[in-house]
């Protein structure tokens, strides 16, 4: 796709980070997402996250020079260390730049970036109702691994990718 660029962030892309992370939590989890945690989404909260994190271990993707989607990746944040076990933390893209394989892009980076790192799989948490989300991670290779965390509307699954390929 001409126009598109997939490169690692830089924390002076934290304020178009945190406006795409707020935004897209807007478009994708409103109506799966208590109307209340909804209302306190805000992009100067989200621009803060990623300012303290010094915008590391991101890629971002730029459409025509906008800055349109994210892709965040790591060891794995469960409470045992399994130094093979790597994590996509969050894969967001504005919903006018989706269905143009821009997610499918950044979360091949993030996947490069973690069998660089020495990773042989990869697991992330999805919002049990988001079932657009659950079928995209399946065709990518990913399965769900039967693992829940959290409650009610709340509820993420685990899904797993391994071998990383």
């Amino acid at each position: 796709m001409t126009g598109l660029v997939i490169r690692p962030a830089l924390p002076a892309d934290a304020p178009a980070i945190g406006r795409i992370h707020c935004q897209a939590w807007r478009e994708t989890y409103t109506g799966l997402l208590p109307d209340a945690m909804m209302a306190r989404l805000s992009e100067e909260r989200s621009t803060g996250i990623f300012r303290r994190e010094g915008c590391r271990n991101l890629f971002v993707a730029e459409l025509d020079g906008e800055a349109v989607g994210f892709c965040g990746y790591g060891p794995w944040r469960g409470g045992n260390s399994d130094p093979g076990l790597g994590e996509i933390v969050g894969l967001y893209v504005l919903q006018k730049a989706q269905h143009r394989g821009i997610g499918t892009r950044l979360l091949q980076a993030g996947l490069n970036a973690l069998q660089s790192g020495g990773y042989t799989r990869v697991v992330l948490w999805v919002l049990a109702s988001n079932a657009h989300a659950i079928g995209y991670y399946q065709a990518r290779g990913f399965r769900d691994t039967g693992l829940t965390q959290g409650d009610g509307l709340l509820q993420e699954r685990q899904m797993l990718l391994s071998p990383l390929h």
